[in-house]
């Protein structure tokens, strides 16, 4: 009887031990996930993944990290490879759980950059899906700047469509989708903006809107700011840059 006390008692010490140790990992990994060190958060995430598959925030997590690390990649299989994990991982969270706002968000951005690759076609067919995710997320959080940001990069992306393309969408679809418009594009992408005054993506996307829609001053104001931001993840110097080479035409 004591002998199967003590092996009890020994299994719940390892136990919480393991515990332990996977809480301290996914600790270390979400700092490095807020400080954008993502190469190093994705690596800690895999591994708290090993033991814990079911784990939202770290699915939708390491599902964000494998859709920005592919994103940069020059190879398209490599690239269409972390588009792959990243689709499973979020898949899995989405069967899971509903009603969670990262996770539809995050699905959105994996569908966003995938179409970002794909002919006209593919990536319209995408295109509802995109809409309805993000939708799905502020309805689960009405303050979700990257919803916000996602919507607002979806209406500027429909409603200004070529005329070549909107032709090639009404022979396979039979039309664009509907709603889409340059003032929600203006109203979402303004929202995410105020709501994260330090993302310097959200600050850029806005003022590459003015631009594009004719309204230089407003980009002007904007692009003169960016410089000055302070980096906080890896494509930030980027944008930086971008928003320098765009202010100089304007």
């Amino acid at each position: 009887m004591k002998k199967t006390i003590l092996i009890v008692l020994i299994s719940l010490i390892l136990t919480a031990g393991k515990l332990l140790a996977q809480d301290n990992l996914n600790k270390i990994a979400s700092g490095y996930f807020d400080r954008g060190e993502e190469e190093k958060a994705l690596e800690l995430y895999k591994q708290v993944l090993d033991e814990n598959k079911n784990d939202i925030e770290v699915l939708w997590k390491a599902a964000m990290l494998h859709t920005r690390v592919g994103d940069r990649l020059d190879q398209d299989d490599d690239r269409d490879a972390y588009f792959a994990k990243a689709n499973r991982l979020i898949n899995r969270a989405l069967e899971m759980e509903s009603g969670h706002a990262d996770v539809y968000f995050t699905k959105a951005v994996i569908l966003g950059r995938k179409s970002e690759y794909a002919s006209i076609e593919n990536a319209l067919a995408k295109a509802e899906k995109i809409r309805n995710f993000g939708q799905k997320a502020l309805e689960s959080d009405p303050n979700h700047q990257g919803a916000m940001h996602v919507l607002g990069l979806w209406h500027q992306r429909i409603a200004n469509l070529s005329f070549a393309e909107r032709s090639i969408i009404y022979t396979i679809y039979g039309g664009v989708p509907e709603g889409a418009s340059n003032d929600q594009a203006e109203a979402y992408l303004k929202k995410a903006a105020e709501l994260a005054p330090d993302m310097i993506l959200y600050q850029f996307d806005l003022a590459r809107f003015y631009s594009e829609t004719e309204q230089p001053e407003k980009a002007r104001q904007i692009l003169k700011k960016i410089p000055g931001m302070e980096p906080r993840f890896k494509d930030d110097p980027t944008h930086k840059k971008n928003a320098v080479e765009l202010l100089a035409t304007l």
